[in-house]
């Protein structure tokens, strides 16, 4: 999550959506972790990847004490890289098996990353992917976590285009871009569920139908997150003739 947001609202925003609809959403046996960036760079493990109810008091207070904000500044980086192959290489590791009263492990039991999304919320400053691409390159496509990159008020097209072609090379990865500028024409969001891009029209807080665009697309994305299903299981149907 970037921290470097210099209007307070964008910042409680995307802290809020992170907090309530994503953490407290979680169920208490999933599995979450945490890095804050500040312009891009820096990255910190606030959270560690633990399972939610464990110090889950701790976690909720640690999650709160981020209501701050700092300057940006516009440096390129390549930190956003690094730390994204962190977090695909924690969600390598496998949930330990459940385990039945006599300790035996249950039959039918199939292994299962400890993480199914990872979600990056980016300023608009340049971020060098080279390192993330080429982990992925050596993956050979069996990437079984999805990346969801979401932008905050990103202007240049061609970043854009490189955040959303990472985010494909995942099964259901998907790149969003949020404007938080009410006087901008036109809104672009781009993704493969999420639709290609869309562009709506200038509204004023003084239309009845008012409400800022940011909050439908990420009602969208917390929809995209809470409906996915890392099993995948094949769609069987039986056909039967009647004579």
């Amino acid at each position: 999550m970037e921290l470097s947001n210099d209007d307070l609202i964008i910042h409680e925003t995307i802290l809020n959506f992170v907090k309530y609809s994503i953490f407290e959403k979680l169920q208490d046996r999933d599995y979450f972790a945490m890095y804050t960036m500040k312009s891009g760079k820096q990255p910190l493990p606030i959270l560690p990847l633990d399972q939610k109810h464990h110090n889950y008091k701790i976690k909720r207070q640690q999650l709160a004490d981020l209501n701050f904000t700092s300057r940006m500044d516009m440096k390129p980086s390549k930190d956003l890289s690094e730390v994204l192959l962190t977090c695909f290489l924690a969600s390598q590791l496998i949930v330990p098996p459940p385990l039945d009263s006599s300790s035996r492990v249950r039959s039918g039991f199939y292994p299962q990353s400890m993480s199914k999304w990872i979600v990056a919320f980016v300023g608009p400053q340049y971020q060098n992917l080279w390192g993330i691409n080429m982990f992925l390159n050596q993956l050979s496509g069996e990437v079984d976590v999805n990346l969801m990159i979401v932008g905050i008020n990103i202007k240049n097209r061609k970043l854009c285009a490189s955040y959303q072609r990472l985010c494909h090379r995942t099964p259901e990865g998907q790149f969003v871009n949020l404007d938080f500028d009410p006087e901008m024409p036109q809104f672009f969001l781009w993704g493969k569920n999420l639709g290609r891009s869309e562009t709506f029209g200038k509204q004023t807080q003084e239309d009845e139908s008012y409400e800022p665009k940011y909050k439908t697309i990420l009602n969208r994305v917390e929809a995209a997150l809470s409906l996915y299903d890392s099993k995948r299981e094949p769609f069987i149907t039986e056909h039967i003739y009647f004579k």
